[in-house]
């Protein structure tokens, strides 16, 4: 038996850090909670098989494996499974492509196969996706019978994708730690190291060494000092053009960009960097290599001194009138202070300096957190993208996104500096009829939404009262209906949280200026955090674990469901739950019919409902999934028709102990909190939804022990 790349990755990450807590390791490594528990089980059972343990003492925790004996086993085995271990379909088009971008000859198809360890059909099935990733850089493959494979382009085009494969998959500090480390290998970044490796052919330290004195001096003619990423940039840089001059492959500049170039300062001083360059690894430095380097002085980050005083590229430009004019831009079309904030202007000086010298040079810029940006903070793109036509019609450059996400970031930085300022955060108490799902649900949005509050509790309309008094700190309570006249101060949005509900809630805190930019703050562990660390209650614990016991073990999916009426789908559910007793079956019906007509609970678009209720004729906490052959229509919670085809039930008793009903309205969190938890409700069978709910449940309780004071 054998565990695979993501199942060593993750027992190396549990050796290396010692720790067990699953949603820790889940967050780290990137991989769904549903997955990881299967991993887990993968790993124990290849633990016992290699009889690493005694029998039966992996059950206690890995933490037995991370010291001594046991922990020398392990690290064995792991480097005898590295020998053997496939590449995952990514990593072997990475690898493909470092060979065949960097090879001065044709290369094999059994080469890489042999390389990779599988089958020559597999490369050949690989090598579509790789000509794909080609075709982006306008580069060709070209498949040669008898000789091989080659690439065919562009010198600089060629650069431009070795350096982007380079550095996919890599931040900042992933960068830095390669390169000063001379590219050490661990298991979990074997693949990518070894890509690396080829692509820089960094075969001796010294290299690094002398290229790195030759930037340094650099830096002192110029009297700047690069920034990291700068720095990193121009060193990954030079170290690729030797390597590429050393086989022959030379990079052309036109004429005009280098006629541009000569008079800068920094075309002497990278001159002067080319000819020791050339002395110390005997090459020639053509003068269009001297030309790049001098394009990454230019475009280069430095230190803030000169900028103030200076014009800009090619002194020609105003960097300080347009970023004033774009931040005024920015603060006429949102009412905010964008124009007022220093370390946002300087920010910018800093940043469009360099950035100005890379549109005009048509120098490839790379962002690899834009895809994150455009989703995470869309409203700061758009909103960059009209700013910057500021930049653009000066400059006559079109701004491509890349530059766009790093204004964006700028933008939202200033934005997260200003939410911090606020001293304390807002305390928050959810309430709906049942103090059930809908307050669940509404609470994760309500976090997720709205970073300065926190929710402190969800409860029943009738527990509301009593709540306020046991937590006098509570500055709002917000309410799923109408609550008439109260003692207590109150705002009622609707429990999916529209935006008008988040401006209208940020306006009765006293948040103002940010409310069209949903920012996402995830500061909380858990929704009933209470601002400070509870004391550790056994009893508590005790319960949760019950409940969580309890709902796993009797978690039910009923299915083919030949019902297409909602009041006839919700008496097959009491009948369902009740049994043979006619009362207590009414009972239920009626108690769920009662929740249902106050307020849908059809979730919007997603062919799903959220039937839940408080019932005498439940004896304890009832969790299970209904499904129905044909659609059956329900309300949403504003009275919308929706079509469902699923029911996610979840039902208590009257005097259900409050950590029994935390862990049920765990369930309906799980709505918000897990994006794939839908589709599963829909389509997948009992025991994978028992197997994520049970995981959900366990990060639930390790986030309540984390939270205690001991």
């Amino acid at each position: 038996m054998k565990i695979n790349s993501r199942q060593l990755q993750v027992l190396r990450y549990i050796l290396d850090n010692k720790t067990q807590a699953s949603n820790e390791i889940a967050d780290k490594l990137d991989i769904h909670p549903r997955t990881l528990y299967r991993d887990l089980n993968k790993i124990t059972s290849w633990i016992e098989e290699n009889q690493v343990l005694p029998k039966g003492r992996i059950s206690a925790g890995f933490e037995t494996l991370w010291e001594g004996d046991a922990r020398k086993k392990v690290e064995d085995l792991i480097e005898q499974d590295l020998g053997t271990t496939k590449y995952d379909p990514e990593k072997r088009r990475f690898i493909i492509l470092s060979e065949l971008l960097l090879s001065s000859e044709p290369v094999k198809i059994f080469y890489l196969a042999d390389k990779l360890n599988v089958t020559e059909n597999t490369v050949i099935s690989d090598l579509d996706k790789v000509e794909v990733f080609l075709k982006d850089y306008c580069l060709e493959l070209v498949r040669k019978p008898g000789l091989g494979l080659y690439v065919k382009g562009d010198e600089k085009r060629i650069r431009n994708a070795i350096m982007n494969i380079f550095y996919q998959g890599l931040d900042l500090k992933d960068v830095r730690e390669l390169i000063k480390k001379k590219i050490t290998e661990t298991s979990s970044e074997k693949a990518h190291v070894n890509i690396a490796d080829r692509l820089l052919g960094l075969v001796e330290e010294e290299t690094i060494i002398r290229v790195e004195e030759v930037i340094r001096s650099m830096e002192k003619e110029l009297g700047e000092k690069l920034t990291d990423d700068a720095y990193i940039g121009l060193l990954i840089h030079t170290i690729l053009a030797i390597s590429r001059l050393k086989s022959g492959d030379t990079i052309k500049v036109s004429e005009e960009v280098l006629s541009n170039l000569r008079p800068t300062p920094e075309f002497e001083v990278a001159q002067k960097a080319g000819a020791k360059l050339g002395k110390e690894f005997g090459i020639k430095i053509p003068i269009d290599e001297v030309a790049y380097i001098t394009m990454h002085l230019r475009g280069a980050k430095v230190s803030i001194e000169r900028l103030p005083t200076e014009k800009g590229t090619y002194l020609k430009y105003d960097v300080t009138g347009i970023v004033n004019r774009m931040l005024k831009k920015a603060a006429e079309l949102t009412g905010i202070e964008f124009n007022n904030d220093k370390d946002l202007y300087m920010g910018l000086l800093i940043h469009l300096k360099p950035a100005i010298t890379r549109l005009e040079l048509n120098m490839p810029i790379r962002n690899p957190l834009l895809e994150a940006i455009k989703k995470q903070y869309k409203d700061l793109f758009d909103l960059s993208q009209t700013i910057l036509k500021v930049l653009e019609d000066e400059i006559g450059c079109e701004i491509p996104e890349e530059e766009t996400g790093f204004v964006a970031m700028h933008l939202g930085a200033y934005l997260e500096r200003k939410k911090s300022a606020k001293k304390e955060r807002v305390h928050i108490l959810v309430v709906c009829p049942s103090g059930l799902g809908t307050s669940r649900l509404l609470s994760s949005k309500l976090i997720k939404e709205v970073g300065e509050i926190e929710v402190v509790g969800h409860t029943a309309i009738e527990e509301t009262e009593d709540f306020l008094a046991e937590h006098p700190g509570v500055d709002l309570v917000v309410s799923t209906i109408n609550l008439g006249e109260r003692s207590f101060d109150y705002i009622v949005v609707n429990p999916l949280l529209t935006g008008e509900d988040v401006m209208a809630l940020k306006k009765r805190i006293g948040i103002v200026g940010i409310d069209d930019y949903n920012v996402d703050i995830k500061s909380q562990d858990q929704v009933n955090s209470y601002g400070k660390k509870q004391t550790f209650d056994m009893v508590k614990l005790k319960r949760y674990i019950e409940a969580s016991e309890k709902l796993n073990r009797d978690f039910f999916l009923k299915e083919k469901i030949t019902i297409n009426n909602r009041d006839e789908l919700l008496k097959y559910i009491a009948r369902y739950v009740s049994g043979q007793d006619r009362a207590r079956v009414e009972k239920l019906f009626e108690d769920i019919k009662r929740r249902e007509d106050l307020m849908g609970t059809a979730i919007k678009s997603k062919n799903l409902a959220l039937v839940h209720a408080k019932s005498e004729s439940v004896d304890e906490v009832i969790a299970g999934v209904f499904r129905t052959k044909s659609p059956v229509a329900f309300t949403d919670a504003e009275g919308n028709k929706e079509l469902v085809d699923t029911v996610l039930m979840l039902l208590m008793g009257c005097d259900t102990p409050r950590e029994h009903k935390e862990m049920l309205s765990q369930l309906s969190a799980m709505i918000v909190e897990a994006e794939d938890f839908i589709p599963m409700l829909r389509i997948g069978d009992e025991e994978e939804i028992k197997e994520v709910v049970m995981i959900s449940f366990n990060q639930f309780i390790q986030n309540y022990i984390k939270n205690c004071k001991v």
